[in-house]
């Protein structure tokens, strides 16, 4: 299993959505996505978007109503790490 590395814009995202009850849907939407992404990277289900400009998969996510993009990319050169490059609204899918 990869480990997902996250930059501290995103951790603060995340850490925000998992404190907020009225979010709980899209903290459990949010954080089996990213299982689903550390278990296997080369999913279909995770590659669903390809981000040509940035190099990013993209993975939508929903939950309690809301609309969330995860963008992450392999590490070059760690083959068991995970780096996100976002992870907030996808207000502009």
């Amino acid at each position: 299993m990869a480990e997902v590395w996250l930059d501290h814009p995103e951790a603060a995202v995340l850490d925000a959505l998992e404190a907020d009850p009225a979010r709980s849907g899209s903290a459990r939407a949010v954080l089996d996505v990213l299982r689903r992404i550390a278990a296997d990277p080369g999913a279909d289900d995770v590659r669903r978007l390809r981000f040509h400009a940035v190099g990013y998969w993209g993975v939508p996510v929903s939950g309690n109503s809301e609309d969330w993009l995860i963008l992450w990319e392999p590490h070059e050169t760690e083959s068991d790490v995970i780096l996100l490059g976002y992870l907030g609204p996808a207000s502009f899918l």
